[in-house]
């Protein structure tokens, strides 16, 4: 079963507790999407939280990237434990957005084994940038491969994209294959 239909069928009973991320596989546990009273409250995912992680559990479920299956636990679920709270509604509809958001920027991803450096021309004299583009070069700084920018990034795939795709058009990125 999917995770928005798991998610679903605990909302019909007001479920508190945890759903568990785990690999079909193995049980692997790779992470859970915490609930209180029907509503979704946190997520946790390959050590990553927050409502953009649960966007990434939806995507990796979809695409099948993973191949998980979802646990339902009844569980107390501690102040500590929740970061927003999203109705079952709130989440489908924005799921959908996301993921439409998704699909239409894999056709700019750039290529996983590129590497990507800031171009020192841009730091002395560059176009003003956002902040979520900040936070994208500050990354680079850390990690210069696509594939580990994408894994290690807090923002939506989609939107590490568009940031990307913006930061190229403003000359602040050289690519090194």
């Amino acid at each position: 079963m999917s995770l928005v239909l798991t998610i679903k069928e605990q909302v019909t009973f007001g479920f508190t507790g945890k759903i568990n991320i785990l690999t079909k596989e193995s049980s692997q546990y790779l992470g859970a999407v915490y609930m209180l009273d029907g509503y979704i409250v946190n997520c946790v995912y390959k050590d990553q939280s927050g409502q953009r992680v649960l966007y990434k559990v939806v995507y990796d479920d979809l695409e099948e990237k993973e191949d998980l299956k979802f646990v339902a636990e009844p569980e107390i679920v501690g102040e500590g434990d929740i970061l927003f709270q999203l109705s079952f509604n709130e989440f489908k509809t924005q799921a959908e957005d996301e993921y439409k958001n998704y699909k239409d920027s894999q056709r700019l991803r750039p290529p996983d084994n590129l590497k990507l450096l800031i171009n020192s021309d841009f730091l002395l004299d560059g176009d003003n940038i956002s902040l979520s583009e900040f936070d994208i070069l500050s990354l680079i700084s850390d990690y210069n491969k696509v594939s580990d920018i994408y894994n290690n990034s807090s923002f939506s795939e989609g939107d590490i994209t568009s940031l990307l795709v913006s930061l190229r058009k403003k000359n602040a990125l050289k690519v090194i294959r």
